[in-house]
């Protein structure tokens, strides 16, 4: 079998003296899915969160397409692996001014173009009119 797309190993997790996980370890291949299920409080969204480096590694380490995370490559691992909460983040303001803000990222490799917006929003079944 070919190597995994996304790989961690002996990751833990530690919240004051209590450990939420440790050693943990999981490998995913390319089509596979995975549902992550436990208690409230159980680490899931932290892990999730640790897995798109949203959070900090407490210990252990990912590997994406068998190579080791490094600053260099985690604009590009963005890209390729994200993390969608049930709770979507909004900040005030219109839907426009909100993508225009993910633009305005220093990691962020691009520029905001409101006729690309209007395309996947004609996609969608959405009219321009939805940015407002």
């Amino acid at each position: 079998m070919a190597h995994p797309l996304l790989a961690a190993e002996g990751l833990g997790r530690q919240l004051d003296r209590r450990w939420l996980w440790k050693d943990l370890s999981l490998a995913l291949h390319p089509q596979e899915r995975v549902g992550l299920v436990g208690p409230s409080g159980s680490g899931k969204t932290l892990l999730l969160r640790t897995l798109v480096l949203l959070n900090p590694l407490q210990q252990g380490h990912i590997l994406f397409n068998a190579q080791p995370l490094g600053k260099q490559s985690i604009t590009e691992y963005r890209t390729q692996v994200i993390y969608l909460p049930q709770r979507p983040a909004a900040f005030d303001g219109t839907v426009e001014e909100n993508l225009q803000r993910v633009f305005a990222l220093k990691a962020q490799q691009g520029t905001y173009e409101r006729s690309r917006i209007e395309n996947y929003l004609a996609t969608l079944g959405r009219s321009p009119e939805f940015l407002d």
